[in-house]
């Protein structure tokens, strides 16, 4: 029998490797030429994205960083727009996977650990609008 969580909680996840991969090769002139035939040495089978619906029905809280310059902010939108309610998505700032360094994300999580089913249906605490699709 499949252990199942209880609620899960995601901070600049990238949707896809390959996809990350793809994005990391464009930033520079020298490798954008070969982003996409380099990318394809990446392996994508294991990409959160492929992965979602195996989460359905588990509060899922997704935040990641306007200013993340690793993993994009569009990726945090994929996976919350792939995701199955209840989901929530807060989009933070400073650098990738640093949102917990702000006393203000630490508070949102613990609300969302406390009560993870009323903070996605917007009725638990929360330092942005947490049910607004980015």
């Amino acid at each position: 029998q499949r252990q199942r969580f209880s609620a899960l909680v995601f901070d600049g996840v990238p949707a896809s490797y390959r996809g990350v991969g793809r994005y990391a090769l464009s930033t520079s002139w020298m490798t954008w030429p070969l982003q996409v035939p380099l990318s394809w040495l990446v392996p994508d089978g294991d990409s959160a994205i492929a992965s979602i619906d195996r989460l359905a029905g588990v509060p899922l809280l997704i935040y990641h960083s306007v200013d993340d310059t690793i993993v994009p902010l569009s990726n945090g939108q994929r996976l919350y727009q792939a995701a199955h309610p209840p989901r929530a998505f807060q989009a933070t700032r400073g650098p990738h996977v640093q949102t917990f360094a702000e006393p203000a994300w630490r508070q949102s999580l613990l609300a969302f650990f406390a009560a993870p089913q009323a903070y996605v249906e917007g009725l638990g605490p929360a330092t942005e609008s947490a049910t607004e699709s980015p």
